[in-house]
């Protein structure tokens, strides 16, 4: 451990000087049979379950809760054996320490431990061990970002920065340290890049989990921002150990809402995926084929490397799409990354503004159904409950934005918020709207059993041309929707569930604590909450993993081999 951290001070991976590099890149031209995903040339990936585990965004929030679902999968024996396991926002930082770190933490150590609600205790709660990744959601990030505002620096940069010094660097992972799959690969690219060092240190995945995908929000291209509320075409790049892109090509038309002389629309191909160490580079000018035989190169030039700290602090800048939306505050707050596409025989760059994964698709659904996976556990951290029953009645009323967190609506075509100016799940649909009742009704009926809102459907997909899916794949999703659990509550300290629980209507889920040390819990705001106490990181996690006790033979039968 201590080589590697020698490697980095003596290479000095952060240069202000462009460096010429030969990358790998991966496209599949619209008239291919389908999208070959580079990975699934890895044994260890194939011999995988077909089955995917994939965590919503919501800061701190979700980080939490994903740590104590992980928890609890890892107590059954389930985390591992997944084919792939994905995140946005929060939930990236907690999977990227489960992936990456390079400290001396075990896995127990890291996710903590899983305390039953009976042996809870006031005093327990306020203890987090030294190694456990718990502390990090204790952290303050809101006050330096408004340093940042008030001073003039770049919002963007100050929140990577942030990011990587509270969530990873706590756990040895590097500022300025790119990533790749494994030691072959990282000798591959040495092979194709003598003319750089070979000591530059590389962070590898862990070859026996499942295969990693971030998502984070490909807004548009710099040059025409602010973009138009109704006309932005927000995409979800994946990155990944390997790769950074998007599987499905098309030629997307841009448009600007600009008040001076620019242009106004440019249409730029995206699509296909470009090696992760090299994303954001520019093109060298040499000529490229993209119709050549694979394995296909291009020789970019770049003054840095892509690493984690960019990868999981993009995928976590909420406000993003709103200032690339709103204001021509972009300078100011956002940080660009050239943009190349694979299939694109021109090579050309483009200044792109990017964000937060949530604000395109807040769970990476489509990622994971285009890659065929057929059993899919979604574990949706929203910062607003699920209504009951009792409250709405899916087959009666159509859904409205009080009774659950829009994502969810948004991939069966409802709830479309293509106006707002946070998100835009407009284009999200892979379901039927038919089946949207039957989903919520499962779960309403779960989360009226007090032990969390868990239910697994069958499902068919419908086409979605933007998002490259076709209609009449078959998958089974298992839903897991953050939810108060009374049952849970029940077993608690007097104490604790005087704080915990609400005055009246204790039974109904959607009627969350307005006051105390656990307000809304256990939908804690994803921005006014953002930094939490212990007692509050404690007490999420150990809620989430009780939920995948209580719930073990849903878990089992989604997760077992495909």
């Amino acid at each position: 451990m201590v080589g590697f951290f020698l490697a980095v001070l003596l290479v000095g991976v952060r240069s202000e000087k462009a460096t010429k590099i030969n990358a790998r890149v991966w496209w599949d031209p619209p008239s291919a049979t389908g999208i070959k995903f580079p990975e699934m040339e890895i044994p260890e990936v194939q011999t995988k379950s077909n089955t995917a585990i994939a965590f919503s965004g919501g800061g701190s929030r979700s980080f939490s809760a994903t740590l104590g679902y992980m928890r609890g999968l890892h107590d059954l024996g389930l985390l591992e054996g997944s084919r792939y396991i994905t995140g946005v926002s929060g939930s990236s930082w907690a999977l990227a320490l489960y992936q990456f770190r390079q400290d001396d933490s075990s896995d127990d150590e890291l996710l903590g431990d899983y305390t039953p609600p009976e042996k809870i205790t006031k005093e327990s709660l306020k203890h987090i061990p030294e190694k456990c990744a718990r502390n990090s959601a204790t952290s303050e990030l809101i006050v330096p970002l408004l340093e940042a505002i008030a001073t003039g620096e770049n919002v963007g940069e100050i929140w990577l920065e942030l990011l990587w010094k509270n969530y990873l660097a706590p756990y040895g992972i590097p500022h300025y340290c790119p990533f790749t799959y494994s030691i072959a690969d990282a000798q591959d690219f040495h092979q194709r890049n003598p003319q750089i060092s070979p000591e530059l240190p590389f962070l590898f995945a862990n070859a026996s989990r499942p295969y990693v995908i971030f998502g984070v929000g490909l807004f548009g291209p710099d040059s025409l921002s602010p973009f138009p509320l109704k006309q932005r075409r927000f995409t979800l790049l994946e990155v990944t150990p390997l790769y950074v892109g998007e599987g499905h090509f098309s030629e997307i038309k841009y448009y600007g809402d600009c008040l001076f002389d620019c242009p106004e629309e440019k249409v730029l191909p995206v699509g296909g995926f470009f090696e992760a160490v090299a994303f954001g580079s520019k093109s060298e000018g040499k000529s490229y084929d993209p119709f050549a035989t694979p394995p296909l190169t291009m020789d970019v030039v770049s003054k840095k490397y892509f690493t984690l700290r960019e990868a999981v602090g993009l995928s976590s800048m909420a406000p993003a799409a709103a200032v690339s939306t709103l204001t021509f505050l972009s300078n100011e707050w956002l940080p660009r990354y050239n943009y190349i596409s694979p299939g694109d025989p021109a090579a050309n760059a483009t200044e792109f503004l990017m964000g937060d994964g949530g604000d395109v698709q807040d769970v990476t659904l489509s990622s994971l159904i285009l890659r065929g996976v057929t059993s899919i556990v979604l574990f949706m951290n929203y910062e607003y409950p699920l209504r009951p029953s009792k409250e709405y009645n899916p087959f009666k009323r159509p859904v409205h934005d009080s009774d659950m967190g829009l994502q969810l609506p948004a991939f069966f075509g409802l709830a479309k918020r293509s106006t707002d100016v946070g998100d835009d799940l407009s284009r999200d649909q892979v379901f039927n709207p038919k089946d949207f009742p039957r989903v919520i009704a499962a779960l309403q009926k779960s989360q009226a059993s007090g032990k969390g809102a868990v239910a697994t459907t069958p499902l068919v997909t419908v086409e979605n041309k933007w998002l490259g899916i076709k209609a009449g794949f078959q998958c089974n999703v298992t839903w897991v929707y953050l939810s108060r659990a009374y049952k849970w509550e029940e077993k608690l300290d007097p104490k604790i569930q005087k704080e915990l629980q609400p005055c009246c209507d204790k039974k109904n889920p959607a009627n969350l604590p307005k006051f105390g040390p656990f307000r809304n819990f256990p939908h804690f705001s994803t921005f006014l909450q953002l930094r939490m106490t212990n007692s509050q990181v404690n007490l999420l996690a150990d809620l989430s993993a009780w939920v995948i006790h209580e719930n073990e033979d849903i878990f089992r039968e989604a997760l077992s081999a495909q």
